[in-house]
């Protein structure tokens, strides 16, 4: 059985791929939402005199608990990197259980292409000049 062989490779190596690109992303992101909320708590901090210092510093904090679900569903490379996890996890099960699959959005296409070119090489792509036939004689 190559193909489930290669299906399970492929499904993990997919899931790697996603979880390294996630990885450096979400670093990446998350260095630059941390320094732009240092960069705006000292310039608010400093800025008015007498003000609850520690109200204007804790903000950033309670924001920077959320910078991995902004990074994931507020982020194109955070949308591919967990697309490429889910997609890679289900091919890689679904191959080592024995049904195995192809990548969700390419057999998808491959599906919507092979149905079009069939229907326009069989001429079932355009309905009948007259309409369909009244009454139905299937009944």
């Amino acid at each position: 059985m190559p193909v489930g062989r290669a299906a399970t490779a492929s499904g993990i190596a997919t899931l790697i791929v996603g979880f390294f690109l996630g990885v450096n992303g979400f670093l990446t992101y998350g260095v630059r939402e941390a320094s732009l909320s240092n960069a705006w708590m000292l310039r608010n901090v400093t800025r008015v005199p007498g003000s609850d210092q520690y109200a204007l510093s804790v903000a950033p904090y309670g924001v920077s608990a959320l910078t991995l679900f902004t990074f994931l569903f507020l982020t194109p490379l955070g949308w591919l990197s967990m697309y490429l996890v889910v997609s890679g996890t289900l091919r890689a099960i679904s191959a080592a259980v024995g049904d195995p699959r192809g990548d969700p959005l390419l057999s998808g296409a491959y599906w919507a292409a092979d149905t079009l070119v069939t229907r326009v090489r069989t001429g079932a792509a355009s309905p009948p000049a007259n309409g369909p036939a009244w009454p139905p004689t299937t009944w």
